[in-house]
């Protein structure tokens, strides 16, 4: 009975390996990405300036996360998910490096500055899956960090290719939070078609334009005001949406084209800074450099 007990439970673990490993096949098939620079190297000149950095999820990492990253060298496994232990650590970095922490208002306000002296941060979340007010949110409120959101208001409360996305009722409390900014980040064109952005496709300009308006009138209709900034999926910018956003609301857009904001920079698509475990060092390196 004993063996037999052992066997069961042997067997029930690796129906869940194979089950995780197939939902985390499913998420990464879908997300794959285009190629960018992951590692940032040379873009960090200046020793002043503001560097927006990018976050997706932050996750626990269970022994079936753990599993995979060790034996799959896939580049989205490594890129695009930020463990929370790191993300504590980085955190820590910040505050202890006296980084300025700004929010994503105060960056477009220095834009129009002679000059910007010393080194600021924003950071901005992307997507917002559960891992977000779960995991980061209650670290950014230790630290009174400013931070900046960007939803995906389709995808709201849903499974999105194996990640469960925050809830209204998540996203309203970090709303209410006056350390967050809220942003879009389109309501259901965040997807690929043949390992391309749909927003780099041929895609209508009807299409774009009733997209954009969902998102907004999802905006206020849970959270009673439209956003007034956006972030491209994958990075990936579309001019045609750029001007009709512009012309409607939209007063900034980020992709995640390298660099840093600094006096004079285009406020309306700033540069910004994907974080992985290849940025960073980076990042921590144009810290220290200038202390």
């Amino acid at each position: 009975m004993h063996k037999t007990y052992k066997t069961r439970i042997a067997f029930i673990l690796i129906v869940l390996s194979v089950l995780s490993l197939d939902i985390y096949g499913s998420y990464l098939k879908v997300q794959s990405q285009p190629p960018v620079n992951h590692t940032y190297a040379g873009s960090f000149v200046n020793h002043d300036g503001i560097i927006i950095l990018n976050y997706h999820r932050i996750l626990n990492e269970s022994w079936v996360v753990k599993g995979i990253k060790a034996v799959n060298n896939n580049e989205q496994i490594h890129t695009y998910n930020v463990p929370f232990s790191e993300f504590k650590k980085q955190m820590k970095f910040l505050k202890q490096h006296h980084v300025q922490v700004i929010s994503y208002q105060k960056m477009l306000e220095m834009t129009k500055q002679p000059t910007i002296k010393g080194q600021y941060v924003v950071l901005t979340f992307d997507d917002i899956d559960r891992t977000m007010p779960e995991n980061a949110y209650p670290i950014l409120k230790q630290y009174q960090f400013p931070f900046t959101f960007y939803v995906i208001t389709g995808k709201v409360n849903k499974d999105m290719d194996g990640s469960v996305m925050a809830s209204w009722s998540d996203i309203k409390r970090l709303a209410k939070d006056p350390l967050a900014t809220v942003g879009v980040h389109t309501n259901n064109l965040h997807y690929q078609l043949n390992n391309k952005p749909v927003l780099s496709t041929d895609i209508s300009h009807k299409r774009l334009r009733t997209d954009y308006q969902r998102s907004q009138d999802a905006m206020l209709l849970h959270l009673g005001r439209k956003a007034d900034i956006f972030a491209y999926p994958y990075g990936a910018p579309n001019q045609y949406l750029s001007n009709y956003m512009a012309d409607h609301g939209i007063v900034s857009m980020v992709t995640l084209d390298a660099g840093i904001v600094i006096s004079g920079s285009n406020p309306k698509m700033p540069p910004r800074v994907l974080v992985n475990d290849q940025s960073w060092p980076n990042f921590e390196k144009w810290i220290s450099d200038d202390k």
